[in-house]
């Protein structure tokens, strides 16, 4: 029976082989079966059962094994309470802690039913014929954000409708633009002192209600290898990167990727980074306001495919711009390889209380509809998915402006208190949970990655180096 991959965010559980685990600070999954338990005993007579290793109800009742066919063996129990229903009217209660059930009087009854409860999970057993049975779901009261609380796709086949869903909420269609980006060739090179550089076109993307933005091709020369990657600095709040923040190394990473020999676009974000006129976008266009985040992307991969033979797109992307290679490559399959620094993170976003939190973003980070239909989990699962696909998240540890490790846990708000864990088991968590699902669905190819090298909001030199080693591929 496959493990369904679901995150439980609040809980210090994990999944290893899809059985649950508390011994290692994962994620607890939603899992379902049964297995034969073996021996002709109903009895557990008090004290301790056992439940790391296998599950034998044996003579005395008292240890034994969990070994789930196809599965693997159940190496820890959920800190939980659990009340046991025999028929015809024995009630026995227990606790499960650290991989130890404790029950408070004897089982003997040949049948059991049962129901367990944790900070964020619900679950029902039976026990019947030797056979031991259960179903384990998030609790409906437990902790937890409106999105990411769950991995919604499952299966290759929930993918397609998804991402349609999508492009619906964003475009207003269930398929990606056609328009093309107007292009004008060999304007002046805003970095006159960077090497291999062939020329500098200009990539203009007209959209609905006047929307227009530009953006810079340097195109690799004399040495090229015909690739073309798309580079995204976020909210910059000016559209001039010779006048980015050095700290951010922005232009380094411009020129690293050119001397490899590859073409980059050199995108800007909406209003040119702007979060106060990213939150107008929504007030005044709703969820459409998100194509004009995505579709200046679009508009230059259908010129580039009517007009050019670039081998491959690929993307990278800091804060905003790291958001916005998250969801372009969620959106559009012809993105292979993606790298999102410091761009978003599950469950900090639509969580109750913290809209004053470091990590709760601009209305693009936070629009219910959109992520209702696929959250940052599943985003980060279309991303990834798909034939020479990749998507590395990228969080800094010491991040000074969001998803690191000094935003968990702020006076706006204390991320470590709502969810019980702290950042960097909080990102084991999650990160199980998708290695859980890469191992089910052919072609997913997700990492996340926990830079200590970067010092502040920045793509760091290792960032940098570790990208161009993913690329050279």
């Amino acid at each position: 029976m496959a493990t369904a991959c679901l995150a439980a965010m609040s809980l210090t559980a994990c999944t290893t082989g899809g059985s649950p685990n508390a011994n290692d600070g994962g994620v607890l999954a939603d899992t379902e079966g049964s297995v034969d338990a073996g021996g002709d005993s109903k009895s557990v007579d008090g004290g301790q059962l056992s439940c790391t290793g296998a599950y034998d109800i044996n003579a005395n009742g008292s240890v034994g094994t969990l070994d789930i066919p196809g599965v693997g063996p159940m190496s820890g129990c959920f800190a939980a309470t659990l009340t046991f229903s025999g028929r015809p009217s024995e009630l026995v209660s227990g606790t499960c802690k650290g991989g130890t059930i404790t029950f408070d009087r004897t089982m003997s009854s040949q049948v059991y039913s049962g129901s367990y409860s944790d900070q964020g999970m619900t679950g029902t057993f039976t026990y019947a014929g030797g056979t031991y049975s259960w179903r384990a779901t998030p609790a409906a009261s437990a902790p937890a954000p409106t999105i990411d609380s769950t991995i919604a796709l499952q299966s290759v086949g929930d993918m397609p409708g998804r991402r349609a869903a999508l492009i619906q909420n964003a475009f207003g269609s269930t398929t990606l633009p056609t328009a093309q980006s107007t292009i004008t060739a060999n304007v002046q090179n805003p970095f006159p002192a960077f090497t291999n550089i062939s020329r500098v076109d200009q990539y203009v993307a007209t959209m609905p209600n006047g929307q227009i933005n530009t953006s810079n091709l340097y195109v690799a020369g004399p040495t090229s290898l015909n690739r073309m990657v798309i580079l995204d600095p976020g909210h910059q709040g000016t559209c001039d990167w010779t006048a980015f923040p050095p700290t951010y190394r922005m232009e380094i990473v411009l020129q690293a990727l050119l001397d490899a020999g590859f073409s980059v676009l050199a995108m800007n974000m909406p209003a040119c980074g702007s979060s106060a006129a990213h939150d107008q976008l929504f007030a005044s266009y709703g969820d459409t306001a998100m194509r004009y985040f995505i579709e200046p992307i679009v508009q230059a991969l259908n010129y580039l495919d009517a007009h050019e033979a670039y081998l491959s797109y690929d993307m990278a992307g800091l804060s905003g711009g790291g958001w916005t290679t998250t969801i372009a490559s969620a959106l559009d399959p012809r993105i292979e390889l993606s790298f999102a620094v410091a761009g978003s993170m599950p469950g900090v976003h639509l969580v109750p209380g913290a809209t004053n939190s470091p990590n709760n973003g601009d209305a693009e980070q936070n629009n219910l509809d959109y992520y209702a239909l696929a959250g940052y989990l599943d985003d980060y699962v279309l991303a990834s998915h798909g034939p020479n696909r990749r998507h590395v998240q990228i969080l800094n540890f010491n991040d000074d402006c969001c998803y690191g490790n000094p935003e968990w846990t702020t006076t706006a708000f204390d991320f470590q208190s709502y969810y019980g864990v702290d950042w960097s088991t909080y990102l084991k968590n999650y990160s199980a949970a998708l290695a859980c699902l890469q191992t089910q669905v052919a072609d997913m190819n997700y990492s996340l990655v926990v830079d200590k090298v970067a010092t502040s909001h920045q793509i760091s030199p290792y960032a940098q180096s570790l990208m161009l080693s993913i690329l050279s591929r």
